[in-house]
């Protein structure tokens, strides 16, 4: 995490901290316990790094958890805690299916998805989509520099053995959620992992890799929600 958005994650939580303190002035809070103030905080966490990550499924979910935790207190409508978080479940998908996440705009991709022939992938900047499928694919590039690869509610499976990295270098953007995805990478490449992982895992496994200072450097962006990347070597 960046210094800076440590620092927006934190004030965050010491705004919440004073929230607290001056609304125990105001409203009744004999209900919250200290778990509840601990399920706050980490539903405050998830919320505020999910707006700055523009993850919309897991801010429906940390407001859904927020308004089922103070409905007591705060004396708020009351609402059935599966139909709260379905309804959540539901809206995270309808808003991330309306506002993508955008890569970082360092990052420069081709204008048009990438075009799939024979279940191979041929371009310097791939560009894919998984939506509710999966796909296994093997990527032929004499130099690839960046990616985007988006799964939403799927699996992907992406062979870039058979590919080159332009200046020895590239980046790409990972956008998976309630997905898995899997690279498999060749044994000299350098796998460096910049990825934000929320309730999810990211298995780099970098200490399998055989590396020196001249090895390719093959870098991973994005976010992880509620999924996997696993990178195997090769």
């Amino acid at each position: 995490m960046k210094k800076s958005r440590r620092a927006i994650v934190w004030g965050a939580l010491l705004v919440l901290i004073a929230a607290l303190i001056v609304g125990s002035q105001i409203f009744s809070f004999n209900t919250i316990n200290v778990w509840t103030i601990i399920a706050t905080i980490m539903a405050v966490y998830i919320l505020v790094e999910s707006v700055l990550s523009r993850n919309f499924l897991l801010i429906c979910l940390a407001l859904a958890t927020l308004y089922l935790l103070y409905i007591t207190p705060l004396s708020l409508p009351v609402v059935s805690p599966w139909y709260l978080f379905l309804g959540a479940v539901v809206a995270g998908i309808g808003l991330t299916m309306m506002f993508r996440r955008r890569p970082a705009k360092h990052l420069r991709f081709l204008p048009h998805p990438a075009i799939l022939k024979a279940g191979h992938l041929d371009e310097t900047q791939p560009t894919l989509n998984v939506n509710f499928s999966t796909s296994q694919l093997t990527l032929h590039a004499d130099a690839m520099h960046s990616g985007q690869f988006v799964i939403f509610f799927g699996a992907l499976h992406l062979d870039l053995t058979q590919a080159e990295l332009a200046d020895d270098k590239a980046e790409v953007w990972v956008d998976s959620n309630f997905s898995s995805l899997k690279l498999t990478v060749p044994r000299d490449w350098r796998v460096i992992d910049n990825l934000t992982v929320m309730m999810g895992t990211a298995n780099v496994h970098a200490e399998q890799a055989v590396v020196d200072d001249d090895s390719p450097q093959f870098i991973l962006s994005g976010s992880v929600s509620f999924g996997s990347v696993k990178v195997e070597y090769i």
